[in-house]
């Protein structure tokens, strides 16, 4: 059941982090590869242990749960400074390297 709730919660944070990602063109060079940001990285790789026995626990879900919140109200503020930014992913980052 917890597992179906931090999906849910988290499906919807990696539309925004998606939709909030920024296209840029440079000149006349094209690439066709597409980069993830960190957070998606990061998104992504979480959606990923699910089938593992690394998957995020429920200690871990109920820490990371604020975090995307938080960064998730950071993106859609537009007034973020970047290391606020960095500073959530970083927290982001070392609460899914506990074990």
């Amino acid at each position: 059941m917890k597992k179906i709730i931090l999906a849910s919660i988290l499906f919807p944070l990696l539309l925004a982090l998606v939709a909030c990602g920024g296209t840029s063109n440079s000149g006349s060079t094209t690439s066709n590869s597409t980069s993830l940001t960190l957070e998606e990285k990061l998104l992504v790789g979480t959606f990923r242990l699910e089938s593992t026995d690394l998957g995020v626990s429920s200690d871990q879900a109920s820490q990371l749960l604020p975090l995307w919140e938080t960064l998730q109200s950071l993106a859609k503020s537009g007034t973020a400074a970047s290391e606020e930014i960095d500073a959530v992913v970083s927290r982001i980052e070392s609460t899914m390297s506990q074990q």
